[in-house]
C-alpha cells in the first residue's frame, strides 16, 4: 500500500478498538493476505492482532475455510459469485473463480478483482 503497509492498518484499527473500548467480541475480524511468508511477518501480524493469516497465492477453499472458522457462512462458486441480491444472510463469503466478495447485510463487496 502506498502510505502504510498492512500492520500499520492494523495496529491503527486495534488502537481505535482499544480507544473505544469495543468489546473482543465485537472487534473488526481481521485476515493479513500477503505474498509474505517468512516468520517475522507472520508474528508481526499476529503479534498486531490478526485474526488470520493466508499467503498469496492461495487456495479459494483454504480462506473459505478460515472465513468459516471466523464464524461467517462460506459458500464456493464455480465461475463467479452469487447476486447480491440472492444473499440473504449476514456474514456471507462467495469465492468464485478470480474473485473474492464478502456479502454483508445483502451487500457484495468486492475483495479482489475479477479476471
Amino acid at each position: 500500500m502506498p502510505e502504510m503497509d498492512g500492520v500499520e492498518v492494523l495496529n491503527r484499527i486495534r488502537a481505535l478498538e482499544r480507544e473505544k473500548r469495543v468489546p473482543e467480541s465485537k472487534r473488526v475480524k481481521v485476515v493479513m493476505v500477503t505474498a509474505r511468508s517468512d516468520k517475522d511477518t507472520i508474528m508481526t501480524s499476529i503479534q498486531a492482532g490478526c485474526n488470520d493469516y493466508v499467503v498469496k497465492p492461495f487456495d479459494k477453499t483454504i480462506v473459505a475455510k478460515k472465513l468459516t472458522q471466523m464464524g461467517f457462512h462460506v459458500k464456493l462458486f464455480g465461475r463467479r459469485p452469487a447476486r447480491a441480491r440472492d444473499q440473504n444472510r449476514r456474514g456471507a463469503a462467495g469465492l468464485g473463480r478470480g474473485a473474492f466478495s464478502l456479502f454483508s447485510c445483502g451487500t457484495r463487496k468486492n475483495l479482489l478483482p475479477s479476471p
